[in-house]
This record gives C-alpha cells, sequence and structure tokens, in this order.
C-alpha cells in the first residue's frame, strides 16, 4: 500500500525540494517563464509606448531583460545548475539568443503580415518560444549537471 502525500509534502515537492522530474520541472518553469514573460511584456510595451522606441528594438531590450530574469529564476529554482557556470551561461545564452531571433520572426510576422497589435503578436510569440527553449535547456542541463557534456 502506498503512503498518501500531505499537502505539506506536495508543495515542498512542487515549490521547494530540488527536482530532476520533468512535469516538475514545467511546472516552475511555468512560473518562471511567466515573470520572465511579464518582464519582457512590461518592457516592451514601456519601451514601444511610452519610450517611443521602434518596436522590433523595443522587443530585442525586452527579450534580453527577460532573459537574464529567466536565466537566475531558472538556476536558483527550476533546474541542477552544474559547476560549468561559464558554459552553463553560454549555452543558455545561445538558446535566448535562438529565442530572440524566433521571438523577431514571429512578431515581424504577426505585426506586419498578419497586421496584429504587437503586444498580441508578443503573446502569440511567448507561447511558442517558451516550450521550445524549456525543452532545450532542460536537456542543457541535464546534461551538464549529469556531466555528459565535456567544458
Amino acid at each position: 500500500m502506498t503512503k498518501r502525500r500531505t499537502i505539506g509534502e506536495y508543495y515542498n515537492l512542487l515549490f521547494v525540494d530540488r527536482s530532476q522530474h520533468g512535469l516538475i520541472q514545467l511546472f516552475r518553469y511555468i512560473f518562471v517563464g511567466g515573470f520572465s514573460a511579464l518582464v519582457d511584456i512590461g518592457s516592451l510595451y514601456i519601451f514601444t509606448s511610452h519610450l517611443h522606441i521602434h518596436y522590433l528594438v523595443s522587443a530585442f531590450l525586452a527579450f534580453i531583460l527577460g532573459t537574464i530574469v529567466n536565466y537566475f529564476l531558472s538556476i536558483l529554482w527550476v533546474f541542477e545548475s552544474s559547476d560549468k557556470k561559464k558554459t552553463e551561461f553560454l549555452l543558455f545564452s545561445l538558446i535566448g539568443f535562438g529565442g530572440l531571433l524566433l521571438n523577431g520572426l514571429i512578431l515581424w510576422v504577426t505585426v506586419e503580415q498578419f497586421h496584429i497589435f504587437y503586444l498580441i503578436g508578443k503573446l502569440i510569440s511567448v507561447a511558442i518560444v517558451v516550450f521550445w527553449s524549456f525543452s532545450l535547456r532542460r536537456l542543457l542541463f541535464a546534461k551538464l549537471a549529469g556531466g555528459a557534456m565535456t567544458q
């Protein structure tokens, strides 16, 4: 007979204890990604609507801010960090750069080709880029923490 978990045990499992379980990491990454997306979208709005910077330049700057927030929250809470910090950050940044290119492309297509308001285009972009980057980052951190990748 299996022992039932208490609410406190579930809380620790989901929010406190380190975990290599993919669904728990995805659950946490959704929180981290959500907060990072708020930083990204909020910065995009401020840069574009209040500082009058072109939406694609604003999107670039905002994405960088969101990626920095995402990196630090991810290593603190979502993924197991390795002792290869430089390699880890470089690969995380490369994935972020790929996400930036994908973000810019999706934003340009939604705004310029489909004439969708830039913030709605950004939401579409976020929905796609979050799952793309989660998959690659999970693979990256698993390999680095397990020593499968050399420095």
